[in-house]
């Protein structure tokens, strides 16, 4: 019994060692056949944010173009050094895909702010617009957290220029 019962532990570990190391596990599906290329839902889009904290206000816009993608704007850093270029300055193939990841097509339609409110002056007021393929802009909602992340990717391109 004593045997038997180690073969079945023998057994499972083998087991458990085969199926984490990736044994017995299926082939992952080609995404990309011959011929077959991404196509990016927006071929460009630009954000603006105006806040009460200078460091926060700020334009991008980043184009597609055919070999990656090009980005103007104007910045300020923590320490107030002001950024700023109207020349296209290339966007590393990985940012471009980190920007593609942030689904801004699938972002909700930009509401307007109702006319019988003040807007608070304290509140950052963010746009976001993005040119779909077929040349169509779109007006979306962006968060807060959202334009903060777009900066603190960008930033560094503006500062290194």
């Amino acid at each position: 019994m004593k045997k038997l019962l180690r073969l079945a532990v023998l057994i499972m570990c083998i087991t458990w060692l085969l199926a984490l190391f990736g044994c017995g596990k299926e082939k992952p599906h080609m995404l990309d056949g011959p011929g077959m290329e991404y196509q990016s839902p927006w071929t460009s889009f630009s954000i603006s944010r105006t806040d009460s904290n200078t460091q926060y206000s700020f334009w991008f816009e980043v184009t597609e173009t055919d070999d990656g993608a090009a980005l103007i704007g104007e910045c300020q850093d923590e320490n107030g050094m002001s950024y700023e270029t109207e020349v296209g300055i290339p966007i590393s193939g990985e940012d471009l895909w980190a920007l593609r990841w942030m689904n801004f097509d699938q972002l909700p339609e930009e509401e307007p702010w109702p006319e019988d409110l003040e807007r608070p002056t304290d509140m950052a007021n963010i746009t976001l617009a993005i040119t779909l393929r077929d040349g169509t802009v779109e007006e979306k909602s962006a968060s807060s957290d959202l334009s903060i992340k777009i900066y603190e990717l960008l930033l560094p391109y503006l500062k290194n220029n």
